[in-house]
């Protein structure tokens, strides 16, 4: 084998390492997360856009398995719109939270910020996996809920501030994360020609 197919194996081995634990015990993998010294491009490049484009993938499959006709092109633009949406949305929180700190009372680097951002939103590349796949699972949505539960774990171990302030910054980040995403996707919707 050669070192590019290891280094892919690797790569994808510690993805899937990294959701399960994200899952499963969240406190336990921030407490491997928050120390790591990663920059922002390569959170982006190892986790999310991996998950971004299986979550592309599934909407672009899902769509010509699921729609009468099996309209190539309309399949192209909502797997765009998926791709996009999750992308921008993303990169909008980050932003957003980062003019937010003060008010949050959040003393974190933009690296940490944009951890609280990106590894929690694997509940939504997830759960829209399943349910364009699967389409019968669409109540499965309201378990991206499970991405504020995972911010508040993180938080946690981010924060030395009271309950109530977690709280509170729990929620924020959470709506900000999950809104995001469906409001671009909504507004690139409406305004692409097809």
């Amino acid at each position: 084998m050669n070192k590019e197919s290891q280094t892919l194996r690797v790569l994808y081995r510690n993805l899937f390492s990294r959701l399960k634990d994200l899952i499963a015990n969240p406190g336990r993998a921030w407490s491997s997360i928050l120390p790591e010294q990663v920059q922002v491009n390569e959170i982006l490049a190892r986790f999310n856009l991996p998950l971004i484009g299986a979550y592309t993938a599934a909407t672009f499959i899902g769509y010509l398995i699921y729609h009468q006709g099996l309209s190539f092109d309309h399949a192209l633009k909502h797997a765009v719109l998926t791709f996009s949406s999750c992308f921008f949305g993303l990169y909008l929180a980050w932003f957003i939270l980062i003019k937010l700190l003060p008010a949050l009372q959040l003393n974190e680097s933009k690296e940490n910020i944009f951890k609280l951002t990106a590894y929690p939103s694997l509940v939504i590349y997830l759960i829209g996996i399943i349910n364009n796949l699967f389409p019968e699972t669409y109540f499965f949505g309201f378990l991206q809920l499970y991405a504020g539960y995972i911010i508040w774990e993180g938080l946690g171990l981010m924060n030395h501030g009271n309950k109530d302030s977690r709280m509170l910054q729990s929620i924020v980040i959470t709506i900000i994360l999950l809104a995001l995403p469906f409001v671009i996707g909504k507004i690139l919707f409406r305004l692409s020609p097809l």
